[in-house]
């Protein structure tokens, strides 16, 4: 290995002590699992083949919890003495195949911004329209609608999309790219900023026909933030949430964000912008994450420095990794190059508040991150794009589900787009990318060029993630593997 590639920078300063966490910055990653619509459809369809036949002995019940539902099934034993009888029966089976629901995927929708020169700080305008690439079974059509305030809404089966967009106005420079995902009750944003000349606008759609409530947790260096009217935000069905997050969390460099909903699933982004002394300075779409004790960061691209960081106000112009923990922990951090030893660091991390380290110290090249620990906890990466006066930013969804399988998906349109493949596996695999065969070894990462459309990749136990750069700037978008349908359900009669 090159001696000038070293793992994220440990800062000489004595590393952060164990705190006590108050109640009100506990925050429990460990929760974010929730049952799948095609689980729920399985599940109701059990129950409706059970009602219609009578039971025989035994006791069932039904357990649902990280997308995994098991039927245990009990044989009611009665020992009261030897004179009893003993009770036997024929246990008959059937299988349950479920009608799988329509698959909804939701785009993060046009780059909004918050306020204009009237000094309305109320006022939304449209800075950039997004394009969308969507891809679904190939005997089916995908139907395209869309929610009040512009955010697409892909539906078929096994539909996949992304969106991008670029804007080069006064209020706005650069390029974005987003995955379409599928709506949750639970998820993460790891990105944005609201201090000055930074502004981050958070999204929430509600794709469904019923309205839902949400609740709005903020995090940064020092804690969770107590936001008023951050709770019980009433989103009717069809339409979109915009609120701007200095509203709830002014001044802060390093957020993360929490969006829970008790009615349906939603779908949340932020949009990011950056504004130096009146100078546009990079826009992105942050895609949400889910909590896990083991995450990877495929893709994270390097730029040798300019010297434009040491200047005032760019500081965040380098690239980062932002973690959070919900509980004080110990994380393990492995640095990834193309064609080099992995290189593990240890980082500790302080129960709901967030941490940022500069990945500046590492050589120009592309990177992915391997991040594990004992608790869930959720994180992202910022990559950059220096040309001259201008900047743009990217922040990098950390992936919690490895492809395993054959997957059609969606590549964005945007400048020179390259896919990026990381094997989190314990052994070597070969992944198929468009027809072509990739040999990774475990931690094996390998970049390859792609075109904007539709394209499948085949693989067990790796992440993928898809960069643009050019003159437009820089952009990224994870690549998610869809939740699988069942093939049925044997149900005990």
């Amino acid at each position: 290995m090159s001696d000038e590639r070293t793992g994220p920078e440990e800062h000489e300063q004595e590393p952060v002590p164990e705190q006590e966490v108050a109640p009100e910055q506990e925050v429990d990653l460990a929760t974010d699992v929730t049952a799948t619509d095609r689980e729920a459809a399985a599940i109701e369809a059990a129950e409706r083949a059970r009602a219609m036949q009578p039971r025989t002995v035994g006791l069932w019940g039904v357990r649902a919890a990280g997308g995994l539902a098991t039927i245990a099934v009990g044989v009611l034993a009665v020992l009261a003495g030897s004179t009893l009888p003993a009770v036997s029966a024929d246990v008959r089976m059937a299988s349950v195949v479920p009608e799988a629901p329509a698959e909804a995927r939701v785009c993060a929708g046009p780059l909004l911004g918050i306020g204009d020169a009237s000094g309305d700080a109320g006022a939304v305008s449209v800075l950039a329209s997004p394009a969308v690439e969507a891809s679904a079974d190939e005997q089916a059509d995908i139907v395209v609608d869309g929610v009040d305030g512009g955010a697409a809404v892909l539906r078929g089966p096994e539909v996949a999309g992304a969106q991008s967009l670029s804007v080069a106005t006064d209020a706005a420079a650069g390029t974005a790219t987003s995955e379409c995902g599928e709506p949750s009750t639970s998820q993460w944003l790891v990105g944005g900023a609201t201090t000055t000349g930074r502004a981050t606008v958070l999204t929430i759609a509600n794709a469904g026909t019923a309205p839902t409530s949400v609740d709005v947790t903020i995090h940064g260096p020092e804690g969770r933030i107590e936001a008023v009217g951050s709770t019980g935000i009433a989103i009717a069905g069809g339409t979109v949430s915009v609120i701007d997050l200095a509203a709830l969390a002014p001044g802060l460099a390093a957020p993360v964000v929490h969006v829970v909903s008790s009615g349906g699933p939603v779908s949340a982004h932020l949009q990011h912008t950056v504004v130096r002394t009146l100078v546009p300075g990079g826009v992105d779409v942050v895609d949400p994450v889910q909590a896990a004790t083991s995450l990877a960061i495929p893709g994270v691209v390097v730029q040798e420095a300019t010297g434009v960081q040491t200047q005032e106000g760019f500081a965040d112009a380098v690239p980062a990794l932002r973690v959070l923990s919900g509980t004080t922990t110990q994380a393990t951090i492995t640095t990834i190059a193309d064609g080099d030893e992995p290189i593990d660091a240890t980082l500790d991390l302080v129960g709901g508040q967030v941490q940022e380290i500069d990945l500046s110290a590492l050589a120009p090249g592309t990177y992915a991150f391997r991040i594990e620990a004992d608790v869930p906890i959720v994180a992202g990466a910022r990559q950059v794009r220096i040309d001259g006066a201008a900047v743009d930013l990217d922040w990098v969804a950390a992936a919690s589900q490895p492809i395993d399988g054959s997957a059609t998906v969606a590549i964005a349109a945007g400048q020179s787009p390259v896919l990026h493949v990381l094997n989190v596996g314990d052994a070597a695999t070969t992944v198929v990318v468009a027809g072509q065969e990739v040999e990774l070894a475990p931690n094996g990462l390998r970049s390859l060029p792609v075109q904007a459309g539709v394209t499948s990749i085949e693989g067990s136990g790796v992440v993928a993630a898809v960069t643009s750069s050019g003159s437009d700037g820089i952009a990224g978008h994870g690549l998610t593997p869809r939740v699988a349908a069942r093939d049925g359900i044997d149900v005990v009669l």
